[in-house]
């Protein structure tokens, strides 16, 4: 594959299902959830855990601020939860070296590798900054913390954190996120701090109970939460004027927060008149668009939404998860009166954005790169050069391999598209642009969730669950094939039920790409750009978002089942 200057030439190794040694070749899942050594990731996220929490930013929000570390100490110690129940002692300095060393000859290519990339422990002077040193001192730091401590220690980090951020909205820092349409923005304005807030304190409420801290301990947390929760509705007006629909800082982000909100602290939290309100506000929008558009492409007709970011007809009309159309349409799939109401039109719309599906420059396999706008040769009302020369589909300088721009994004939408209808070409359009993330996914900007590693991580393993349920689904269909014709001479398979529904094998493929780009992020390659981003600690730039996908990766299913992309997917 040629070089491309916005990724790391991937030189992983692909997944080879194993017959008969230490894994059954019957349970490639498994198998994939073994390739990297559990030891060496709890290594790499003890590190990684250590060095967000010395993130000193004066930023509030989850994009790039504290409550972005915040919610990333939330979502570790979930996943580590998940993690407790078979491992219970830490690794010592041998078996971490030992498993440091396993992971160094999984990532390896076959052949020459003296330029492979390897997961080796760091040097002792690079492991801490001097702010990082300070933090561990404070905290203890999760490097001195035995793994079963390790969750309520994060907890108790995240309580401290979400704190200081909802602090920092009175003060001069946010006056700008408290008012106006960007109150409403989830990842980048008030109601992400006041969500983070209610998800931190929720657990903490929890965990003061489970732990004998007392009633009134619990109940003062769960209070405070539900102080955050209130603060989260009364932005409900701001969300409905926003002149954004999009994700990262329009009504889609505000709508998929108060999913999270009832999926997290219960059913009923948002009430379903407020999910409604804002899911129907996004359609009328789109649709309003939509039918003020001139359109002029012969033989076709508009899709019924169309978006433009950012203010609407002043903006440009971009595709991806974080701006455009993808990121609109997976957060509108998770709302089931609606899919009710407009399930043709859904339809409709994601067939529009296949239409812009191509082959992505220097990867092998077709297609599965979308570019970062609409392709649609379209005038409108306030503009009438919107449809001209910077619309085109991307060229081969500037192929995108992010979530907010590009194949990763898609990735999401296909999967959720197809969990809602069950659609094989959903599925089938998801592992096409999985193959670009795999490809072209490990990327040069840092190892965050937006336009890093971490985020395209998180794309193969919404893939793995998507195609294991197909798997699945495939062989109990096979199974009841089999049961109502019991004379029949041989039992059905899952290919005779349906050909074209992947195999466990090839679900395991993407658990085991996703926990190599997790095994890269720790590489002497992939620590060149530790410090590239602007922010390189927080959750949507830096190693915040790593710390996520580790601690996912700890978990006891090895992140098959439970990891979820944070502030997006819902568990």
């Amino acid at each position: 594959m040629p070089h491309h200057p916005r990724h790391f030439r991937n030189r992983l190794p692909d997944f080879v299902e194993p017959s008969g040694l230490q894994v059954p070749s019957h349970d490639p899942i498994a198998a994939a959830a073994s390739t990297i050594p559990r030891e060496a990731l709890l290594s790499l996220f003890r590190e990684t855990a250590d060095a967000v929490q010395s993130d000193l930013t004066h930023s509030p929000t989850i994009y790039t601020g504290s409550a972005g570390v915040a919610y990333a100490l939330w979502h570790c110690q979930r996943s580590l939860r998940r993690g407790c129940n078979r491992h219970r002692q830490p690794p010592t300095p041998t078996s971490t070296a030992t498993a440091s060393g396993a992971a160094a000859t999984a990532s390896a290519p076959a052949g020459p590798t003296e330029d492979a990339p390897t997961l080796l422990p760091p040097p002792p002077q690079q492991q801490h900054t001097a702010s990082a040193s300070a933090a561990t001192a404070a905290t203890g730091g999760s490097g001195s913390v035995e793994e079963d401590k390790l969750p309520g220690a994060l907890l108790a980090a995240a309580v401290e954190r979400c704190r200081t951020s909802a602090a920092a909205l009175r003060g001069p820092k946010g006056l700008g996120l408290t008012h106006g349409s960007r109150a409403a923005s989830m990842l980048d304005g008030a109601a992400g701090v006041y969500l983070t807030a209610a998800l931190v304190l929720h657990d903490a409420a929890a965990a003061a109970e489970a732990g004998g801290g007392g009633g009134g301990t619990a109940a003062a947390l769960r209070r405070e939460r539900d102080d955050y929760v209130r603060s989260y509705l009364d932005l409900y007006p701001e969300a409905m004027d926003s002149e954004n629909d999009e994700y990262l800082y329009g009504r889609a982000g505000y709508l998929q927060g108060a999913q999270l909100l009832n999926a997290v602290l219960g059913p009923g939290t948002v009430a379903e008149e407020v999910v409604a309100g804002v899911a129907e506000e996004i359609w009328e929008s789109g649709s309003e668009l939509s039918g003020r558009l001139r359109w002029r492409l012969p033989g076709s007709a508009p899709p019924p939404l169309f978006f433009m970011w950012p203010q609407r007809e002043r903006g440009e009309p971009y595709l991806g998860a974080a701006h455009g159309m993808m990121g609109i349409l997976f957060t509108l799939l998770h709302v089931p009166s609606l899919v009710r109401q407009h399930a043709q039109q859904l339809r409709a719309c994601l067939g529009y954005v296949a239409a812009h599906e191509r082959d992505a420059p220097g990867c092998s396999g077709r297609g599965g790169h979308y570019p970062t706008r609409m392709n649609v040769g379209l005038t409108h009302e306030a503009d009438e050069e919107a449809g001209g020369g910077r619309q085109g589909g991307g060229s081969p300088s500037k192929v995108l391999v992010h979530w907010c721009h590009g194949s990763p994004g898609a990735v999401f939408m296909w999967c959720k598209a197809y969990q809602v209808f069950g659609e094989p070409p959903y599925l089938a359009a998801a592992e096409r642009a999985g193959e670009v993330v795999w490809q072209l996914g490990l990327l040069r900007k840092g190892h965050g969730l937006c336009h890093g590693t971490s985020g395209n991580a998180y794309a193969l393993l919404a893939l793995h669950r998507a195609t294991r349920a197909a798997a699945a689904a495939a062989e109990a269909a096979a199974a009841a094939a089999a049961a109502a014709s019991p004379s029949s001479s041989s039992p059905a398979s899952p290919s005779s039920s349906s050909s074209s529904a992947p195999s466990l094998a090839s679900s395991a493929r993407w658990l085991h790409r996703a926990r190599c780009f997790a095994a890269h992020i720790g590489s002497g390659e992939g620590r060149t750009v530790y410090d590239t981003p602007d922010r390189p600690l927080s959750l949507f730039e830096g190693r915040a978002g790593a710390a996520c996908l580790l601690a996912d990766l700890l978990a006891d299913d090895g992140g098959s089942a439970g990891a979820r992309f944070p502030a997006f997917e819902l568990p």
